[in-house]
């Protein structure tokens, strides 16, 4: 009981530190092409006003890893942790901060 008291206190100071970025992006089952321009929403990332352009680059950010790399055929799980990743990498260059990421892939088709 006690250790998963301290592990929801350390995420709650990380989400209150660094804050939280959630990305949905529909992708085509056989494929692995976004259908769809993905949707953000993100709190407690920055401090001052460039939110917009932020989420503008985590899109672009989104399309490039799905474009670039090979998704076709890659299990969802793959697909996941690779845009994941990549999200964090940018939003940590933008504002030196490590949010909590989530990614939820949606397949269509």
């Amino acid at each position: 009981q006690h250790d998963e008291q301290s592990f929801v206190l350390r995420d709650r100071r990380a989400l209150s530190r660094d804050g939280f970025a959630t990305a949905v992006v529909c992708v085509d089952r056989i494929t692995g092409d976004m259908v769809s321009e993905p949707e953000m929403v993100s709190s407690g990332i920055v401090d001052h006003g460039n939110v917009p352009e932020l989420k503008v680059g985590a899109i672009e950010t989104i399309r490039q890893e799905l474009e670039n790399g090979m998704t076709q055929g890659m299990e969802q799980s793959e697909l996941k942790n690779r845009v994941t990743n990549a999200l964090t990498a940018y939003l940590y260059k933008q504002t030196g901060r490590r949010p909590l990421v989530t990614v939820v892939l949606v397949e269509t088709g």
